[in-house]
């Protein structure tokens, strides 16, 4: 990186403000930064400094990259794996997920940390029991996104899954 691009993406990320959780999940109860709202708030401040920010999939990753308006050159660049066993759902979320959070690494913005400590448990969480499959199966088609989460949390046979992922694909 250029000193001159430097000092551009430095001006920039010191007029950004920390991140907001401003949504709702509302069958986990916790709150999340939406990636839009996110862009909303980043990407003018990006452009009057000259650069701009690109986030596309190459080689299976979320890539979140901050470029030069000027050359063309990507001048910084963020990136996770995307888990190429999710359904198409899933995987949208998870996509929004890594786009939200490569973003929030490569601009060092400020948030709270309501996942972090979840992260670095030395142990990990057992999955829960699965209690009411209806109300799974209901809450699911009204919110595809849930899937990941519930696929993370819960102890799922393969035909509760299976009837989980045909919710969100028709």
């Amino acid at each position: 990186m250029k000193q001159e691009q430097a000092q551009r993406l430095f001006k920039a990320i010191q007029e950004i403000k920390p991140v907001v959780k401003d949504k709702k999940n509302p069958h986990f109860k916790n709150t999340y930064a939406d990636i839009n709202t996110m862009l909303e708030d980043v990407k003018p401040i990006m452009h009057a400094n000259g650069l701009f920010i690109m986030q596309p999939i190459i080689d299976g990753c979320v890539i979140s990259q901050i470029i030069d308006g000027e050359t063309g050159e990507i001048i910084a660049a963020s990136s996770l794996p995307i888990n190429a066993n999710l359904a198409a759902q899933a995987k949208g979320s998870e996509i929004t997920y890594y786009r939200r959070y490569t973003l929030q690494s490569l601009l060092g913005l400020e948030a709270e940390d309501d996942d972090g400590t979840k992260a670095t448990a030395p142990t990990p969480q057992p999955k829960k029991a699965v209690k009411d499959f209806d109300a799974m199966k209901k809450a699911v088609s009204e919110d595809p996104k849930l899937l990941t989460t519930i696929v993370a949390q819960y102890e799922l046979s393969a035909v509760q899954l299976d009837d989980l992922q045909t919710l969100i694909t028709k």
